[in-house]
């Protein structure tokens, strides 16, 4: 039924007018037949208050129906919807993938609210920002000695070689849904590793911890290195924690 809405109902509903207007009415009529019921106004008037309140939680109802309603639709529609490959190459494809797939309890009422408000689209698939306040960890030779070496994926770019302005703003404008805050990224081979995992339970065994600063002594490591990553250009693997 929520697909034989006319434009402005439909709006209407995205908005939230009906449901809304339909808890004044309770709340109004509701009032309104508690002062009729005990003679301050004529009883007449409080039995059209109290009516009032019935078509208000008619209102009420139809709204919240209808969303469901259109909240279906939208979900229906996407069922099947695939984010792709990572448009970036700092940012590996399961990373992306996992991220960005439709989300029914997320992204169909963004959706939904873009159609009458389409800065909301910003918090959907059209998101920038997947990293908010990177940091870059420069890797150092004596690390590079350290970290495991493994194959890097076929068919896979590096990324631009180091610039300091270049890569952060290309971090911070990241696209896609928020993945992370403040994460501590390596810079190995003169370029941007790539992202691999966002949690310590999924680091892969050889991935070598960086601590805060190069220098540091990291004697124990256990639970450390939430976020993994891999040089694209050489395979080596680093485990980092965020900056904050």
């Amino acid at each position: 039924m929520a697909r034989e809405l006319g434009s402005w109902t439909r709006a209407a509903v995205i908005r939230g007018d009906i449901t809304s207007a339909g808890l004044v009415l309770i709340l109004a009529g509701v009032g309104g037949a508690l002062v009729g019921a005990v003679g301050v106004i004529p009883g007449s008037v409080g039995a059209a208050c109290a009516l009032g309140a019935a078509g208000g939680v008619m209102c009420v109802y139809l709204g919240r129906t209808w969303w469901r309603d259109l909240l279906e639709d939208v979900v229906d529609e996407h069922a099947d919807f695939d984010p792709g490959d990572s448009p970036v190459p700092w940012v590996s494809d399961a990373i992306w993938h996992a991220r960005n797939a439709f989300d029914p309890a997320l992204d169909a009422p963004v959706i939904l609210m873009a159609e009458v408000d389409p800065l909301v689209r910003a918090f959907g698939h059209d998101a920038t920002g997947a990293f908010t306040e990177p940091v870059l960890r420069p890797v150092t030779p004596e690390e590079r000695g350290l970290a495991a070496i493994d194959e890097v994926p076929h068919d896979v770019a590096a990324p631009e070689a180091f610039d300091i302005v270049g890569t952060l703003a290309n971090l911070t404008q990241t696209p896609g849904r928020f993945i992370c805050v403040a994460p501590r990224w390596p810079i190995c081979c003169g370029r941007l590793a790539c992202l691999e995992t966002v949690t310590s339970e999924q680091r892969p065994e050889g991935a070598l911890y960086l601590p805060p600063q190069s220098g540091e002594a990291s004697e124990d490591t256990a639970g450390k290195g939430t976020h993994t990553f891999q040089c694209r250009a050489c395979g080596r693997r680093y485990a980092t924690d965020p900056a904050w």
